[in-house]
């Protein structure tokens, strides 16, 4: 079986992604397969990496997407290896296009039309089930109908060619209707055992977010629950233990000396004082992506000092008490202060912020309150600078915020794109006057894209090949029309269905699944 690997974005972001180095080296370990891996960019686009091979010279095509801008990304990768986009216009001769990631357990509607297969969940054991199926189709001469129906009897494994969607008269998605025995919602997979499933890097290359950077997977999933969080509310919560841990940074070899910890939550992991002593103890650097500012300790900003890391990033997301308790995320303008203060004593002179606009609430004042946190910040690390005898960065990051499936916030609107575009001028006006200060901004426009494909059904697929088409974002809403407002609206409280309901996330079901120790 040859398998292509797709990470639809560039080298550099894809590269960056643990799923990328597991699925690639699962693929690799078996005897009857031969996996190689493409992105989305050119002169890759269409073509694999190892060998160059046009993409529709493959037996499966396995998408793994993780942003849903990256869905005319995923497209424009068909278009550009020839391959039909619609799964209805494919035959025998066709790559199977299968998809899994983040964004197919939080809604595999959108794509669904173009997909032949979604693998559900966490894809470590059903990656291998899928290529065995597809293998045994080729061996028996199965149709591609035949080939699907026996994919989808995969647990795990969603064909959306299997079910036609109902939608009422006023265009609500009401049900989906299965052409054959069918039952939804699709559950997840979900890894047990996330010991017997290592997750560390099989490649280290200077040219990702982690250069040369050996990264390991220690936790998956967060427990803290923040309403607007699409991981704490989809992935189960679960610790790999510290043995295994220290296994994987061991086989690191002479592969790099520097370790990326990657997790949601760092200071859910319990035994984080062990690891970071055992990592300072063998002479191994390391490096975390983001931290919670209530949990930063004197031990962890040691071990990044040691480690040479001289950049912190939080992410308070509001600077605003009430408004922080609203969306959950109960971390206070003291504790980000304090944090950041501690860092400064440790030398970590670089801070990087980021905040979200557009919550429901939000009102100026939750603005200025973001305004001030950043000049208190920015005056501890002034303070600093006169004895450290050198004057840090700081680094903010503003995103439109983008309601998402199976939170708390899943039904709020998108915020009305003058509120956000007049906000984002407040921010910049104030910020300018800030010393040392850069100011970093998502599109409203790309995030209201984002909006409609993190909520929508399989019509906003067509929105995703007219961009993949070559038309601007901007031409591809004005096309769609004002039907783009039933997806970035409050969403009705009990009408019908929702797209994503035709999937059970892991965090929805695992927890009682482990229970039961099925």
């Amino acid at each position: 079986m040859r398998v292509c690997l797709v990470f639809p974005n560039t080298y550099h972001v894809g590269m960056s992604n643990l799923a990328i180095h597991a699925l690639y080296s699962i693929l690799n370990s078996r005897n009857d397969c031969i996996c190689e891996r493409s992105f989305s960019e050119e002169p890759l686009l269409g073509h694999s990496l190892e060998s160059g091979s046009r993409l529709g010279t493959f037996h499966v095509i396995a998408f793994s997407i993780s942003f849903e801008s990256d869905y005319p990304n995923t497209l424009r990768t068909l278009l550009a290896a020839g391959i039909p986009l619609r799964t209805s216009d494919r035959n025998g001769n066709h790559p199977l296009i299968i998809a899994g990631g983040p964004c197919v357990f939080s809604n595999p509607e959108p794509l669904a039309d173009y997909m032949d297969a979604y693998g559900v969940g966490e894809g470590e054991e059903v990656i291998n089930e899928i290529v065995d199926a597809c293998s045994d189709a080729r061996a028996r001469r199965l149709t591609r109908a035949s080939t699907l129906r026996a994919l989808s009897e995969i647990p795990g494994v969603y064909v959306p060619s299997l079910y036609t969607p109902i939608y009422s008269d006023n265009g609500s998605l009401t049900g989906m209707e299965p052409k054959y025995e069918g039952d939804l919602p699709v559950s997840s997979r979900i890894i047990l055992d996330l010991d017997g499933h290592p997750c560390s890097s099989v490649i280290v290359t200077p040219k990702t977010e982690f250069a040369d950077m050996f990264l390991i997977e220690i936790g998956r999933g967060c427990g803290r629950r923040c309403k607007f969080c699409s991981g704490s509310h989809t992935y189960l919560k679960r610790n790999r233990s510290l043995d295994s841990v220290k296994e994987q940074i061991l086989s690191a070899g002479n592969m790099s000396r520097r370790i990326g910890l990657v997790t949601s939550d760092l200071a859910g992991y319990p035994k984080r004082n062990e690891l970071i002593d055992f990592l300072l103890n063998k002479g191994f650097g390391f490096s975390v992506s983001s931290v919670r500012a209530d949990a930063i300790t004197e031990a962890l900003l040691t071990g990044m000092r040691t480690s040479g890391q001289r950049t912190l990033t939080l992410a308070p997301e509001v600077a605003e008490e009430k408004l922080a308790a609203l969306i959950g995320k109960n971390i206070s303008a003291e504790s980000l202060l304090r944090a950041v203060d501690m860092a400064l004593s440790q030398t970590i002179v670089n801070f990087r912020l980021y905040f979200m606009l557009g919550f429901p609430g939000e009102e100026n004042e939750h603005i200025e309150a973001i305004v001030d946190l950043v000049r208190n910040t920015h005056g501890l690390m002034r303070r600093a600078a006169k004895t450290l005898r050198k004057m840090g960065k700081l680094t903010i990051s503003v995103n439109p915020f983008v309601p998402k499936p199976f939170t708390p916030l899943e039904a709020v609107p998108f915020a009305e794109s003058a509120i956000l575009s007049e906000r984002i001028r407040t921010l910049r006006q104030a910020l300018s006057r800030i010393p040392n200060t850069s100011l970093l901004v998502e599109s409203p426009r790309m995030s209201r894209l984002q909006c409609v494909f993190a909520r929508g059904d399989r019509r906003v697929g067509r929105l995703a090949e007219m961009v993949a088409r070559g038309q601007t974002v901007a031409q591809a809403i004005r096309a769609f029309g004002s039907e783009i407002e039933r997806y970035t609206s409050a969403q009705p409280k009990r009408v019908g269905m929702r797209p994503w309901h035709t999937i059970r996330p892991p965090a929805w079901h695992g927890r009682a699944v482990i229970e039961k120790g099925k």
